[in-house]
């Protein structure tokens, strides 16, 4: 009786003592998060509140890494690793989309927004967006969750252009979009396709002597310190959708979604409201820069490039060219 007493005892503190032993902790689910822009872009400031609001809804049971400044690769590289799954989440631009789903081409044509509430209306229109993020999930398996702003994209370079005669033979960067090529070819420019990362060398050694590119990133990398004019046309509005690989979607549970999707939703409200009080500081800041600003007549601009219209309506078709006309509407 007493060994069963003894043996009884020694199992009760073993129980005892078992429970004050700490319990592993489950390790966060992390996510990788690429983008192509330097640290001091707004893009990084929401990146970075993704991380911050998901790591709070989750209660650290998820978290953000961020890779600014293209360091996972140029954003056609990283689209296929997100589409591999290798990284997890990427805001990229609607033409370097285009490159991997036709439909998001449809942004890249000429003056087909206003300005930036009209931009806003069109992509917070279920009408439009819902059709593009089931065709880049279906094509490239990649859904978007949330649409920051890029900014109007502009014209910079070493010699000023102040009329539709000034663009004639320049060779000027473009992103590799065949309708933003046609745009510049329609204004009488000769464009070179270029990946971001060689923008600053191209011009800086002459490879090509303008670029369009929207003036806050023309500030943020100092294209300036090489092409000192800028030529505000605003020829696109483009967005950069933030998007998350679905391979990865699938793999997270119902609240882990939810999660995700609120946090991404905060950052797209904040990196509009911040990018547009950036917009709206550029005349100063180009100013203290020394840039040389000139306004060509954009109705002069926008009859040369109608043509593009016609043969993006032959390219793709009926259903495209009503998501034009709902765009078009929602002016």
């Amino acid at each position: 009786m007493a060994r069963f007493t003894r043996s009884l005892l020694k199992c009760l503190f073993c129980i005892m003592l078992a429970g004050f032993v700490p319990q592993a902790v489950a390790a966060p689910l992390t996510l990788k998060f690429s983008h192509p822009q330097p640290e001091t872009h707004v893009y990084h400031a929401a990146a970075m509140l993704i991380g911050k609001e998901l790591a709070a809804l989750s209660k650290g049971s998820m978290k953000l890494e961020v890779y600014p400044n293209s360091l996972m690769g140029g954003e056609r590289t990283v689209v296929d690793l997100l589409q591999a799954g290798s990284i997890d989440m990427m805001s990229t631009s609607t033409p370097v989309l285009g490159n991997f789903d036709k439909m998001f081409q449809m942004f890249s044509l000429p003056f087909l927004f206003k300005d930036e509430q009209h931009l806003y209306k069109s992509f917070d229109d279920p009408a439009v967006t819902e059709p593009l993020a089931a065709s880049l999930v279906k094509r490239k398996g990649a859904r978007p969750l949330a649409y920051w702003l890029t900014g109007p994209r502009n014209f910079v370079s070493t010699k000023p252009v102040n009329s539709l005669a000034d663009f004639k033979g320049v060779k000027v960067r473009c992103m590799e979009d065949p309708y933003i090529l046609a745009t510049y070819q329609a204004l009488g420019a000769s464009p070179v396709a270029m990946p971001f990362p060689d923008v600053y060398t191209g011009l800086q050694t002459g490879t090509v002597s303008a670029a369009e590119i929207p003036l806050n990133t023309y500030i943020h990398n100092k294209y300036y310190e090489v092409a000192k004019n800028a030529a505000v046309i605003n020829t696109n509005y483009l967005m950069m959708p933030v998007i998350v690989s679905e391979r990865t979607w699938k793999k997270l549970n119902d609240e882990q979604k939810e999660w995700l999707a609120t946090a991404v939703k905060v950052s797209e409200k904040f990196e509009r409201e911040a990018t547009e009080k950036e917009l709206k500081a550029l005349p100063q800041a180009l100013a203290d820069l020394g840039v040389k600003v000139t306004t060509p007549d954009r109705d002069e601009l926008m009859k040369a490039v109608q043509p593009i219209y016609e043969k993006f309506k032959k390219d793709f078709g009926p259903e495209a060219a009503s998501i034009i006309d709902k765009i078009r509407t929602n002016n």
